[in-house]
């Protein structure tokens, strides 16, 4: 499968996505990054953020603390962090990574399981491949890159897979509705 780049038409694409579904969750984005305020947040947790991770997080720093529960997450049960606070667990969590796995540089940009990742390993100008962790199994690539995954959720969205309950909150009705094809996946 060839990597869709993250760009911002995709971008654009899931933020009307969840806008079309009644999610409140974009009147809560934080403002994004500069690439001087990203190369210092690298600089303070040695780790180079390659080019397409930097592009969402120049689009919005995560969503804000305040935000009121039914509009605090991307996806379902999933908050988006900011750079700052991923950064933060990815330098905690490295070592461990390291002693588990055999390896580090991946990133935790939203929270829940399955545990999404963003593969930091690669040169900074390739897409980035999306690894997933099943309960603390070995993190496998599920997706290309962070526009495949951006698009699978529009997809979700688009589709009536995901949908918003009548609070605005997530309908979580769609986990009766997964197929192996999805689980395998572990974006839901």
């Amino acid at each position: 499968m060839r990597a869709r780049v993250l760009d911002g038409g995709t971008l654009l694409a899931y933020e009307q996505a969840l806008r079309r579904a009644g999610s409140g969750v974009p009147d809560h984005w934080r403002p994004g990054l500069s690439d001087d305020e990203i190369d210092e947040l690298e600089e303070a947790h040695g780790l180079v953020i390659p080019e397409e991770a930097r592009r969402l997080w120049r689009w919005h720093d995560g969503i804000s603390p305040t935000a009121p529960p039914e509009s605090n997450e991307i996806a379902p049960g999933r908050r988006f962090l900011s750079l700052a606070v991923a950064l933060t667990d990815y330098q905690q969590e490295a070592a461990e990574m390291r002693d588990l796995y055999g390896f580090d540089g991946l990133i935790g940009p939203f929270t829940a399981p399955p545990h999404i990742y963003f593969d930091c390993r690669g040169p900074g100008d390739a897409p980035v491949p999306i690894m997933v962790s099943h309960d603390y199994e070995l993190p496998q690539q599920t997706l290309p890159s962070i526009g495949d995954l951006f698009a699978t959720w529009t997809r979700f969205l688009d589709n009536g897979f995901w949908a918003m309950g009548s609070e605005g909150d997530w309908d979580f009705s769609y986990i009766d509705r997964l197929t192996d094809e999805i689980t395998d996946l572990g974006v839901y």
